[in-house]
Protein backbone atom coordinates (compact mmCIF):
# COMPACT_ATOMS: atom_id res chain seq x y z
CA UNK A 1 0.00 0.00 0.00
CA UNK A 2 1.68 3.59 -0.50
CA UNK A 3 1.96 6.09 1.69
CA UNK A 4 -0.15 8.95 1.69
CA UNK A 5 1.73 12.54 0.53
CA UNK A 6 2.08 14.93 3.38
CA UNK A 7 0.85 18.77 2.31
CA UNK A 8 3.24 21.48 3.25
CA UNK A 9 1.93 24.80 2.66
CA UNK A 10 3.93 27.20 1.22
CA UNK A 11 2.50 30.88 2.19
CA UNK A 12 3.87 33.31 -0.70
CA UNK A 13 2.65 36.42 -2.81
CA UNK A 14 2.68 37.60 -6.26
CA UNK A 15 2.61 40.93 -5.65
CA UNK A 16 6.22 41.50 -4.03
CA UNK A 17 8.08 44.08 -5.60
CA UNK A 18 11.23 42.52 -3.84
CA UNK A 19 13.58 40.49 -5.54
CA UNK A 20 14.53 38.31 -2.39
CA UNK A 21 11.11 37.49 -1.82
CA UNK A 22 10.64 36.28 -5.10
CA UNK A 23 14.41 34.39 -5.10
CA UNK A 24 13.21 32.74 -2.07
CA UNK A 25 10.02 32.06 -3.36
CA UNK A 26 11.82 30.38 -6.65
CA UNK A 27 14.12 28.34 -4.54
CA UNK A 28 11.45 26.83 -2.65
CA UNK A 29 9.48 25.96 -5.33
CA UNK A 30 12.87 24.29 -7.16
CA UNK A 31 13.70 22.21 -3.47
CA UNK A 32 10.10 21.12 -3.17
CA UNK A 33 9.77 19.82 -6.80
CA UNK A 34 12.60 17.67 -5.75
CA UNK A 35 10.98 15.93 -2.74
CA UNK A 36 7.41 15.70 -4.95
CA UNK A 37 7.09 11.94 -4.46
CA UNK A 38 6.70 12.31 -0.58
CA UNK A 39 4.92 15.75 -0.17
CA UNK A 40 2.38 17.74 -2.10
CA UNK A 41 3.32 20.99 -2.23
CA UNK A 42 0.08 23.49 -1.32
CA UNK A 43 0.63 27.47 -2.72
CA UNK A 44 -1.31 29.98 -0.86
CA UNK A 45 -0.91 33.31 -2.27
CA UNK A 46 -0.76 36.13 0.88
CA UNK A 47 -1.72 38.48 -1.44
CA UNK A 48 -5.69 36.99 -1.34
CA UNK A 49 -7.90 39.30 1.10
CA UNK A 50 -7.35 37.99 4.46
CA UNK A 51 -4.07 35.76 3.43
CA UNK A 52 -1.51 37.26 5.51
CA UNK A 53 -3.95 37.25 8.34
CA UNK A 54 -4.22 33.64 7.66
CA UNK A 55 -0.77 33.01 7.29
CA UNK A 56 0.49 34.99 10.72
CA UNK A 57 -2.52 32.85 12.41
CA UNK A 58 -1.44 29.40 11.12
CA UNK A 59 1.87 30.21 12.02
CA UNK A 60 0.78 31.40 15.50
CA UNK A 61 3.28 34.14 14.15
CA UNK A 62 1.81 37.86 14.62
CA UNK A 63 5.55 39.25 12.50
CA UNK A 64 5.47 36.39 9.68
CA UNK A 65 6.52 37.50 6.34
CA UNK A 66 6.49 35.58 3.16
CA UNK A 67 7.81 33.21 1.98
CA UNK A 68 6.75 30.46 5.10
CA UNK A 69 6.76 26.84 4.83
CA UNK A 70 4.14 24.77 6.94
CA UNK A 71 3.14 21.20 8.10
CA UNK A 72 0.23 20.09 9.58
CA UNK A 73 2.45 17.22 11.24
CA UNK A 74 5.71 19.47 12.06
CA UNK A 75 4.04 23.43 11.96
CA UNK A 76 6.12 25.79 10.95
CA UNK A 77 9.09 24.86 8.40
CA UNK A 78 12.86 26.64 8.63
Amino acid sequence: MAEEKEDVVLFMTTMSSSLEVKKKCQKILTVMASVSSTHNLVEKDISQPGGLANMRETLKNPKALPPQLYSEKLGPLG
